[in-house]
């Protein structure tokens, strides 16, 4: 892991390649900035603009106000800005995502070596998300030496215990990427189901791992050529008693690693972006103003989700 040092001297920059374990023997020094959602797949069949918008998850939930909703969405550039990290050497970032990145705009085939890249891409996500938080606290516990706060704590030690853990489900899922290429073996417990959405298009695409009935799952949305979601965990319990709705209902509260079309974004209304903002940010953080906003506009669901979709009538 690289600590490198901004144009200031004084911020520094986590750098590493998330394959160096399981890759050792031929990781390369040079760290690039490495997309965990595939250009090919997932931004070139979302948009032909060069911007997309995701949450801005560092609004303080408190500032909360619907004429300034627009402040709680950010725009990124595709090219270097939106879910663009340096977690892989370039060695490995061509090698470990060659399906995926390679098929362009080609059909999604569903075969092992595509889920399991995909499935990659979401796990890379949440364990450079964790060790940024994990920086974060460490950062407010190196200048705050009097901080005594039982529920700071807590956190800190719950957020290395989880970056920890999910480093271990990224090395196993590396290692199976490994040992397909190399003996061209199948792990039979990993398992993944492709859910259609009844649509041409989906104005949103994501990559991230998330905790679905207590499994780790990794889920990909994408538009290729047909709009689908890729469920994949490796497990023997089962998580897909859900339909496509449901599922994009509980990508939109809980994804952070998503990214919308310009079109979708400013194809809604103040009353809508403040929903889909604030039942993202659906915690016991919100005041009882926020909770009474999302169950009094609680059928705006329905409308975002079709607009989303491209599903009539909006």
């Amino acid at each position: 892991m690289i600590f490198e040092k901004d144009s200031r001297g004084k911020k520094k920059r986590i750098k590493y390649c998330t394959a160096k374990k399981i890759y050792s023997k031929d990781c390369e020094d040079l760290i690039k900035n490495a997309h965990t959602l595939s250009r090919g797949n997932n931004f070139k069949s979302l948009t032909d603009e060069n911007s997309v918008y995701t949450f801005n998850e560092h609004v303080p939930i408190i500032f909360w106000n619907i004429d300034k909703i627009d402040s709680c969405y950010i725009n990124q550039k595709v090219e270097n800005q939106a879910s663009a990290y340096p977690i892989y050497c370039n060695k490995h970032d061509t090698l470990i995502f060659k399906e995926i990145e390679q098929a362009g705009k080609s059909p999604f085939e569903n075969t092992y070596i595509e889920n399991i890249e995909y499935a990659i891409k979401s796990c890379s996500f949440e364990l450079y998300y964790k060790v940024l938080n994990l920086k974060y606290l460490a950062y407010i516990f190196e200048n705050e030496p009097l901080v005594l706060d039982r529920n700071f704590n807590n956190s800190y030690f719950l957020t290395q215990k989880y970056m920890f853990e999910t480093n271990n489900v990224s090395n196993k899922l590396l290692d199976l990427h490994k040992k397909y290429f190399q003996k061209g073996y199948k792990f039979k417990k990993f398992k993944t189901v492709v859910i259609n959405i009844p649509s041409k298009k989906i104005e949103c695409t994501l990559s991230e791992m998330l905790k679905v009935d207590g499994i780790n799952v990794f889920i990909n949305m994408i538009n290729c050529p047909l709009p689908k979601i890729i469920i994949s965990w490796y497990d023997n319990g089962q998580v897909c008693n859900r339909d496509w709705e449901e599922w994009v209902n509980l990508i939109l509260m809980n994804s952070t690693n998503i990214f919308f079309s310009n079109q979708f974004i400013s194809g809604l209304d103040q009353y809508e972006k403040t929903y889909l903002y604030l039942n993202h940010r659906r915690t016991s953080e919100l005041s009882q103003e926020q909770q009474n906003f999302l169950k009094i506009n609680d059928k705006l669901l329905k409308g975002i989700i079709n607009k989303l979709c491209n599903l009539s009538p909006f």
